[in-house]
């Protein structure tokens, strides 16, 4: 209602979850934001909260943001055009054929309906138990290097002018 009836932002904490495992809370909190999603919210809370937001985790925050990409790449739509329907492609393989031996979608398989996840993993499960590394240790990984690499670009001039100017106004009101 909020955004199809009043034209006001939605908002919501569907990231929130009381599950005391790491694979229960990772459910809850994506069907939580699918359902939000789905339902039209458009601002989201409860990043990397855990315990019912009485605290936080910088490793669900990580997890939380991975499911935060794959729900916006649900929900950016797709492009249908000539080319995406690929209309000439269809009758060149013709029923029987393959696609994957065809130059279009060669050309096209990587474009818009793909998302890259950082954390989880699409391998084969032969595959994944060469390395067999859990979430939460992909997680802690990916914890360690924002922490270690992550630069907050500074503030530009104008933005902190204007920062000064709120607080002067916020001090000389409150005394």
């Amino acid at each position: 209602m909020a955004r199809s009836f009043y034209h006001i932002p939605s908002d919501t904490t569907p990231l929130v979850s009381d599950g005391v495992l790491l694979e229960q809370a990772t459910f809850q909190k994506g069907t939580n934001l699918l359902a939000a999603a789905i339902s039209g919210a458009n601002i989201v809370g409860g990043a990397g909260c855990i315990d019912g937001l009485m605290a936080l985790s910088l490793k669900e925050f990580v997890i939380d943001n991975e499911i935060i990409g794959l729900t916006r790449k649900l929900f950016s739509g797709f492009e249908i055009s000539d080319e995406t329907l690929a209309l000439e492609c269809i009758h060149r393989v013709g029923p029987k054929g393959t696609f994957l031996n065809d130059i279009h979608t060669l050309e096209n398989f990587r474009s818009q309906s793909m998302y890259t996840p950082t954390l989880f993993s699409y391998e084969n499960h032969s595959s994944w138990q060469k390395e067999a590394r859990q979430l939460a240790d992909k997680a802690s990984e990916q914890v360690n290097i924002v922490l270690k690499e992550h630069a907050v670009p500074p503030l530009e001039d104008h933005v902190i002018k204007e920062l000064n100017r709120i607080i002067k106004a916020a001090d000389k009101e409150i005394g």
